[in-house]
């Protein structure tokens, strides 16, 4: 059992909390107790979650509740990452962009990653392929701000990671083409843009091919993906 006031929340957090989960959580464990203790790790004098943030936010809100179970364990940085986002993945599909952040943070935490199109040892560690965690990555680092928050409402995950392998200017006129194609392209989630745009010119610049062959696999793939 460990003292609350000795315990901080995760730098950097993992995701956006869910604070309607958060509320539903602390009705629970009023109700039930904490069945399940949090992993926290040694940081300093204090200590930092790392998987259970949030029922650690939950327990904060019960004024009564002044300790909570928890298992301590020393973990470095990239291994904290890792337990919260497989934590995350496990709870919820997360948007692409919070997911390409995490990924772009466990990347800059992994020694042997020396090269940024490098993911292979990511890849390992998470069970994910090198291009799935390079798209998210792409996505996070890459997509014009004002489309980010359309991910998911005008923009669908494979949108946003093709849009992302363009230049920004490009991509808000890309995206202003999909507007006008919103039957053809923007509801079908597997097909891809420029593909679906068809012969057609983007700022004055003629669509390219979307494949390549690629240096990993050796096969042939979506450019950029």
């Amino acid at each position: 059992m460990i003292p609350m006031e000795l315990i901080d929340p995760p730098d950097p957090p993992i995701r956006t909390i869910n604070w309607e989960g958060v509320q539903d959580l602390e009705q629970s464990i009023r109700k039930h107790g904490l069945l399940t203790p949090i992993l926290i790790r040694p940081k300093g004098s204090r200590y930092e979650v790392s998987y259970g943030v949030h029922r650690y936010y939950a327990v904060r809100r019960i004024e009564e509740m002044k300790e909570i179970p928890a298992i301590i364990r020393t973990l470095t940085d990239s291994e904290s990452l890792m337990l919260g986002l497989i934590e995350n993945i496990q709870r919820v599909e997360m948007n692409p962009y919070d997911e390409g952040k995490i990924y772009s943070n466990l990347a800059k935490n992994i020694p042997k990653i020396t090269n940024s199109s490098d993911f292979r040892e990511l890849s390992l560690k998470l069970g994910k392929s090198a291009s799935y965690i390079g798209n998210r990555i792409s996505v996070y680092e890459n997509l014009h701000p004002d489309l980010v928050e359309k991910i998911g409402k005008e923009i669908t995950t494979t949108n946003a990671i093709h849009l992302s392998r363009c230049g920004k200017n490009e991509q808000i006129e890309i995206y202003r083409e999909l507007q006008k194609n919103k039957d053809k392209v923007l509801m079908k989630n597997k097909e891809p843009i420029r593909e679906s745009l068809g012969s057609s010119s983007i700022g004055g610049k003629s669509i390219t091919s979307l494949y390549c062959i690629c240096p990993i696999c050796g096969k042939k793939h979506e450019r950029g993906i």
